[in-house]
């Protein structure tokens, strides 16, 4: 992993979203002196356009719509060089082509339940998912899977976001549910209906794997075998600025899995990691 990204692509779908993204771009490119890449795309069938920027029922006034990200930009005296893109329709494969172009790129956007699953899978690079208005990511948890890259992850996140506090969480039901073991313990990946005796020696197993993680990187972190209650209800109770998830597999944020439920149901900020 890079330890700071080298370009910035924010993501605007609509244009009541254009200062609060902006906003958060031009502050992360300042931080890295990274190269910051704005690309707005309206959704005809996703989103309502104000008269203003259109030209009719069926298209977007291109011009007012650059002069209005220009004209924000300025008010937030960013004078670095940038790319502006404004296009309609097709989020996900425009994303696509201009990731196609980079090999360091961190990627920003607002969360949209047909955008934003699909853009995670297609685009092979971090994105931060912006839910709430926060300054600061002082607040960070980070939902470990127990691989043996946590470390390099960690640091990557340490740099990013130099000023957090990262508590790290293991949820055994979760871990379960998401992930094929690149390391599976024990030469056995883990089954709900698995002989209890063995299943208790890979949980034993686990909570050994996550408290050396923590000697290791001087981190605090809860192992949460059974929970009495939704993950997502304890996560938003945390109330961290941001969550963490990484994305092991392609199937990770399918439909079906936990982690698409968590992606929809948590209040925070979401940074996905590949």
């Amino acid at each position: 992993m890079s330890t700071t990204p080298k370009h910035i692509l924010v993501v605007i779908n609509e244009v009541d979203k254009i200062t609060f993204l902006l906003q958060k771009a031009v502050k992360m490119s300042q931080t890295y002196n990274a190269l910051l890449e704005i690309l707005f795309v309206h959704e005809n069938t996703l989103f309502a356009l104000p008269e203003y920027f259109s030209h009719d029922a069926d298209s977007i006034n291109k011009e007012i719509i650059k002069q209005e990200i220009v004209d924000t930009l300025s008010s937030l005296e960013y004078t670095q060089n940038y790319a502006l893109f404004v296009e309609e329709e097709d989020t996900v494969h425009r994303v696509q082509v201009l990731s196609e172009h980079h090999t360091d790129l961190f990627l920003l956007s607002s969360y949209y339940d047909s955008i934003t699953h699909k853009m995670i899978h297609t685009v092979p690079f971090p994105v931060l998912i912006l839910k709430k208005d926060s300054t600061t990511y002082t607040k960070i948890l980070y939902i470990v899977d127990l691989n043996d890259d946590n470390k390099e992850r960690i640091q990557y996140i340490q740099t990013l976001f130099p000023q957090s506090q990262i508590h790290l969480l293991f949820e055994h039901s979760y871990f379960v549910e998401n992930y094929v073991f690149n390391t599976d313990f024990m030469g056995m990946t883990i089954d709900p209906g698995m002989d209890v005796s063995i299943n208790k020696e890979i949980i034993d197993k686990q909570k050994e794997t996550f408290s050396t993680l923590k000697k290791e990187t001087g981190l605090d972190g809860d192992f949460i075998e059974e929970m009495d209650e939704n993950l997502a209800d304890y996560i938003n109770q945390k109330n961290a600025d941001m969550v963490v998830l990484h994305l092991q597999d392609d199937a990770f944020f399918d439909e079906q899995t936990f982690s698409s439920h968590l992606l929809n149901t948590i209040d925070t900020n979401l940074f996905v990691m590949r």
